[in-house]
């Protein structure tokens, strides 16, 4: 647990949470003449942290018995980052901390899909691109075929006939109706949770798309399950990046979670802090660009290697050190 003690305060860390875009800290803290600590002075890797929640720390009262400790001297501070190892200073205190799973460097904190599908639309419009919706039937939604006037050709599928439906079709199938290389860039927003095997899809993405081509993927993280017998997955950023991984020929441009949510269990049977103010988020999010062409014709799931494809480091511990 890191700690620091100064002349003046006392500062720890009791556990730390991180993703490729944010930083969470929980800890406490307290000024050992019983000053009130400025918690807006909080600072990680050199941006200030905001102090989403202080909190009653009757044990740190008891531990330290000899100074006026504050009832409210516990915190939990979140910052927007994009670096894994990293430092935290209150006042003149400062402490190191690193996290036991790297990030790429290249991943930022994640615009908006609002910002994310305009880049898409002007990249589509700029090069002319034939672009692919995959998903395009109207539902509850608005067609998005005019979105694109500069695209030499917008293509809609959809599993169902429909209004804004071009080709009717099965995502599992791409290549069935569509030759190998000839879209430009391949879009679908909410529609890879409703697919039976996701990896199949993503394949076929990536065989369609050409070489530069891009893709962009919209899926839900934490949702309420909808449509009915036919939602069967969720995905993290981490999940998405896989099936778009540098592996498979993408060269991943953007990658993270967005539409922050909170989650509060309304049962008793779930008695977990972090649920309240650990951040979350409704959607997961995913711009990649082909690089280079892959193997499927020889590429076995049974026989793939993880290691490969994730780059990563399995964590040793859970979130609460056990």
């Amino acid at each position: 647990m890191p700690l620091m003690e100064t002349s003046d305060a006392v500062f720890c860390i009791d556990r730390s949470w991180s993703d490729h875009h944010n930083l969470i800290v929980q800890g406490w803290a307290f000024s050992k003449d019983g000053s009130p600590v400025d918690f807006g002075n909080l600072m990680i890797n050199g941006l200030s942290a905001e102090v989403v929640k202080t909190t009653p720390r009757g044990d740190i009262q008891a531990l330290y018995s000899q100074y006026p400790v504050p009832e409210e001297c516990g915190f939990v501070a979140n910052v927007r980052r994009n670096v894994v190892s990293t430092h935290v200073r209150l006042g003149q205190a400062e402490i190191n901390l690193q996290s036991d799973w790297s990030a790429p460097a290249k991943f930022s904190p994640l615009p908006p899909l609002g910002d994310l599908y305009a880049k898409f639309i002007n990249e589509v419009n700029e090069r002319k691109h034939v672009v692919l919706e995959v998903g395009s039937r109207v539902v509850g939604n608005k067609g998005r075929s005019g979105d694109f006037p500069g695209a030499e050709k917008y293509i809609g599928m959809d599993y169902h006939d429909g209004e804004n439906v071009d080709v009717v079709g099965d995502a599992h199938y791409l290549t069935k109706y569509f030759e190998p290389g000839s879209i430009g860039a391949v879009f679908s927003t909410s529609v890879l949770e409703h697919v039976v095997f996701p990896w199949v899809v993503a394949a076929e993405i990536h065989k369609v798309v050409k070489i530069g081509g891009i893709a962009l993927i919209d899926t839900p993280f934490v949702w309420p399950t909808h449509e009915r017998p036919a939602d069967f997955w969720r995905y993290t950023d981490m999940g998405l990046s896989i099936l778009f991984s540098g592996y498979f020929g993408w060269e991943i441009e953007d990658c993270g979670l967005a539409v922050p949510v909170s989650i509060h269990p309304d049962t008793d049977e779930i008695n977990n802090p972090q649920f309240p103010w650990e951040p979350a988020y409704g959607a997961s999010r995913i711009y990649a660009r082909k690089v280079r062409e892959f193997d499927w014709e020889n590429f076995r799931w049974e026989k793939a290697d993880p290691t490969q494809v994730f780059e990563g480091v399995y964590p040793t511990k859970s979130f609460n050190g056990t």
